[in-house]
């Protein structure tokens, strides 16, 4: 992930224009996501196969899916999210716990998802079950959406 971790260590640059784009925003201007969901690429719910989810600070959204979402990927631009969107993103992220300190946590499932959320200056590395959050489940499926399905 040694890509992914650049992306999150430089997400706390900002000028002081983009703190004034940010006075009163309901979520922190630093705030960066990459959630890598590892499934069988077969699998029948799409929350379960293989995708790369990577949200900048300037909300732009980088995904991939199947065999190429890997965490050494680092996909192109796929979209730019309204402050709506990455409002509802960064709400689902503090639902799932992923903005909190990690507690020890094995998955059990054969779908393992890999987070590391950004905010405020402080970077979270988790490793969750999908099916052992539904939070969790209802933030990989709203990225999906936001992808285009």
């Amino acid at each position: 992930m040694p890509l992914l971790c650049a992306v999150l260590a430089l997400s706390g640059c900002t000028t002081a224009q983009d703190a004034a784009d940010f006075t009163g925003m309901p979520y922190p201007q630093d705030f960066a996501l990459v959630l890598c969901v590892q499934g069988p690429e077969d699998a029948a719910d799409p929350i379960h196969r293989p995708a790369l989810f990577i949200i900048e600070p300037d909300r732009t959204l980088r995904a991939s899916t199947g065999a190429g979402a890997t965490p050494d990927h680092y996909p192109a631009p796929t979209a730019t999210l309204s402050i709506e969107q990455i409002t509802r993103v960064y709400e689902l992220t503090q639902a799932a716990g992923l903005l909190e300190p990690a507690t020890a946590q094995r998955p059990d499932s054969l779908v393992a998802c890999d987070v590391r959320a950004r905010q405020d200056a402080r970077t979270l590395r988790h490793r969750m079950d999908l099916d052992q959050n539904q939070a969790l489940r209802a933030l990989v499926a709203e990225l999906i959406r936001l992808r285009g399905g």
